[in-house]
């Protein structure tokens, strides 16, 4: 993760994502498929907070997350870390794989 930190792709891609979102539907869509034809699988891997949250005098308990997934990417793997506490979330479109089996 070191190298990831210091690198400029992911910068590049951010303003990749920018000017491809700025584009008219018809080619924005195929760009996107294009891409998420290459992808068979999302996953995420997101570093929470030290310290859990405190919300109105409340401790957080329970934080998690899903990646979503679109287009032709049928699943997703979402993890995050939160206060000594690893979180695995599994999702898929019913719509693209039928059996998780």
């Amino acid at each position: 993760m070191n190298r990831a930190k210091k690198s400029f792709l992911p910068i590049g891609y951010f303003y990749l994502t920018l000017v491809v979102m700025q584009l008219p539907e018809f080619l924005r869509s195929y760009l996107l498929e294009d891409f998420c034809d290459k992808m068979t699988i999302g996953f995420s891997n997101v570093p929470g907070p030290t310290y859990p949250y405190i919300t109105n005098g409340a401790v957080t308990k329970v934080l998690g997350f899903i990646m979503p997934v679109g287009k032709s990417i049928g699943a997703s793997i979402s993890m995050i870390s939160h206060h000594e506490t690893v979180k695995i979330g599994v999702s898929t479109d019913r719509n693209v794989l039928k059996s998780p089996k």
